[in-house]
């Protein structure tokens, strides 16, 4: 059977910042990944998911990030690949050297979430 729960955006968004299963933040993560090719909002609640390591799964963050890439159109000025690339500038790349940063495994769920 299969079951899929219809739920305001915004009770999707509180499910994703509130909620501790990894279950229910991957079906927010999908909920809101379907609405964030419109809906500025949806937009923001997965750059705030994926910013912040202590919020979520690594897993289920690169599932947002994923989102955000996915949801990349003119209709929403390319907002997602923009939160996208300042994360992957923020995280992997040195300024000082002009590149990207070697490998660091040492936090291998921040390595899944950058990689």
């Amino acid at each position: 059977a299969n079951v899929q729960v219809q739920q305001p955006e915004q009770m999707w968004i509180t499910q994703l910042e509130k909620e501790t299963s990894v279950h229910a933040q991957a079906d927010a993560v999908a909920a809101l990944a379907r609405l964030c090719r419109t809906s500025f909002t949806a937009i923001q609640a997965l750059r705030a998911f994926l910013e912040d390591p202590k919020k979520g799964f690594c897993r289920v963050r690169g599932m947002a990030a994923q989102a955000l890439g996915d949801s990349s159109s003119a209709t929403t000025n390319w907002m997602g690949l923009d939160i996208v690339m300042k994360f992957y500038r923020d995280t992997c790349f040195d300024p000082l050297i002009n590149q990207v940063r070697p490998n660091d495994f040492g936090d291998v769920a921040e390595h899944y979430v950058r990689g």
